[in-house]
């Protein structure tokens, strides 16, 4: 929470705020260190925890349900909600994430949040084994791109308190499949005939795994939407 960093910290990081039209909503954005300007963010936030501490909880839009603030939540939900706000609008995000978040019911506010924020680029679920031998927790990672100002102001009429929304374009889904670690949490390599493991050109071993397939398949994915970045 801004509130608790030093102010060393604080001057370093100024020069990275958003800065907007409204010289007021500069202005406390200064002040309250809310809004950044990065333009890709990846992070793996930690699962572990939740905040309880109510002047933390009332930063964050995602820790009031109903209109009023809960008594405790997640730290990777606010974590999310405090990364899509450092990137800037038309900035990327890549998340790893536990995977009920997109797929429960008990989140589907948190879910409607992202969409009101940030187009979804893509998900795709990772094996099991990815995060072993330290957890063995089922995730997913999101990629988002942040809206334009034109582009939020163009979903500004759906009503985000239906049950079901119809999003006007395509999300990658993506399953790994072959894990790129064993159930012990051990690398797997791919070996020649003799169980030799083979080594690329820099004489590092080559992983055995689905997951440059997924890789590829989103770059395609992201070519046939044409999407802004791509032809930039």
């Amino acid at each position: 929470a801004p509130h608790t960093w030093s102010d060393e910290s604080k001057v370093g990081i100024n020069p990275f705020l958003l800065t907007f039209n409204d010289h007021e909503k500069t202005r406390e954005n200064r002040i309250n260190f809310e809004y950044f300007n990065f333009d890709i963010l990846i992070t793996n936030p930690p699962f572990a925890g939740t905040i309880k501490e109510r002047n933390i909880l009332r930063l964050y839009n995602l820790a009031e349900r109903k209109g009023k603030l809960v008594k405790k939540i997640g730290r990777h939900i606010l974590f999310l909600e405090r990364a899509i706000k450092f990137i800037r609008p038309g900035g990327r995000l890549a998340i790893v994430l536990p995977r009920g978040l997109v797929n429960s019911p008990t989140s589907e506010y948190i879910r409607k949040y992202v969409i009101k924020e940030a187009r979804i680029l893509g998900v795709i679920d990772l094996h099991e084994n990815t995060f072993k031998p330290h957890t063995g927790t089922k995730t997913s990672i999101l990629f988002l791109q942040k809206y334009l100002d034109e582009e939020k102001e163009s979903i500004s009429d759906i009503n985000f308190d239906d049950d079901e929304i119809s999003l006007n374009y395509n999300i990658f889904f993506g399953v790994n499949e072959a894990p790129i670690k064993d159930s012990s949490g051990n690398y797997n390599y791919k070996r020649d005939p003799n169980g030799q493991i083979i080594l690329d050109i820099h004489g590092h071993p080559v992983m055995d795994n689905d997951l440059p397939e997924i890789r590829d398949a989103f770059i395609q994915f992201v070519k046939d939407e044409d999407l802004d970045f791509w032809r930039n």
